[in-house]
């Protein structure tokens, strides 16, 4: 996050804080799948893409810790990379979901989508 000057000193921004329920934990996991495979899969290597990985796999054990600590009704502190690789996600899961057949759990996880993403941009 950029820091501001405040009187001759600088501050850092405060990291976004976010709370999510246990379904929309699970929608990130998923999410976070197509967007490290798009990635990897890349014809012309992007040139921040092994960051781009090492973030989306920092993001991936945050979600999997909170899944698992049943730590998902708490507030999380995310950085503007994770916030953006987050975002990033949802929006190529959300796109992917609209090859699918159409069923109960696309329909679902499609809200889910929505929910997630207007949730990012609140912060945004």
């Amino acid at each position: 996050m950029a820091k501001r000057r405040v009187r001759g000193r600088a501050i850092k921004a405060k990291l976004p804080c976010l709370t999510f329920t246990l379904e929309q934990l699970v929608v990130l996991r998923k999410a976070l799948v197509p967007f490290e495979q798009m990635i990897l899969t890349q014809k012309h290597p992007l040139p921040n893409a092994d960051f781009a990985l090492e973030t989306v796999k920092h993001v991936q054990a945050k979600i999997q810790r909170m899944i698992t600590l049943a730590a998902w009704r708490e507030s999380v502190a995310f950085d503007a990379n994770e916030m953006l690789i987050l975002q990033a996600s949802v929006w190529i899961f959300a796109l992917s979901l609209e090859a699918r057949e159409r069923s109960a759990e696309r329909d679902t996880l499609k809200q889910q989508c929505q929910t997630l993403s207007s949730l990012f941009n609140e912060l945004s």
